[in-house]
């Protein structure tokens, strides 16, 4: 609202429908198992895939959950080891959480890894091979000299 001497000049206002947060937030996908998920400020679930979870108290949350505005953790779910990140909203208090399995992550970092070391094994046969050969040839070409 805006006002000068006490006269109405004009109102300015936005709106968000719930509909677009709610999209907004199911529509986030971090790899195969990851997902989102909005909590109000004292952890229940406001929105969530699983529809069963919605107005209960976060068990994740719980687990990661510290002083801080935002944080990230591991935690346990029906047997599975989570990754899971938070952060709150200033402007609502609410927070956004984001879990991943930990062992989707470190299964594709652990293959990343093997595929590394297969690099380097093969450069560094490359280049030794190569050091031989050039020596072998250097060496042969001064014991005729």
């Amino acid at each position: 609202m805006y006002l000068v001497h006490c006269k109405l000049l004009g109102v300015v206002a936005s709106d968000i429908f719930i509909d677009t947060i709610v999209d907004t937030v199911l529509n986030v996908q971090l790899k195969t198992t990851g997902f989102a998920y909005l909590l109000d400020e004292k952890g229940n679930t406001l929105i969530h895939k699983e529809k069963e979870l919605l107005e209960k108290e976060n068990s994740i949350f719980k687990q990661v959950k510290n002083d801080e505005k935002s944080g990230f953790g591991e935690a346990q779910y029906e047997g599975k080891e989570l990754l899971v990140a938070y952060n709150q909203i200033p402007i609502t208090g609410w927070y956004l959480q984001v879990q991943l399995d930990k062992k989707e992550i470190f299964d594709e970092i652990n293959s990343n890894i093997i595929k590394e070391v297969i690099l380097y094994y093969c450069t560094i046969s490359y280049y030794f091979s190569n050091f031989i050969l050039y020596n072998g040839k250097t060496s042969f070409s001064i014991k005729r000299g």
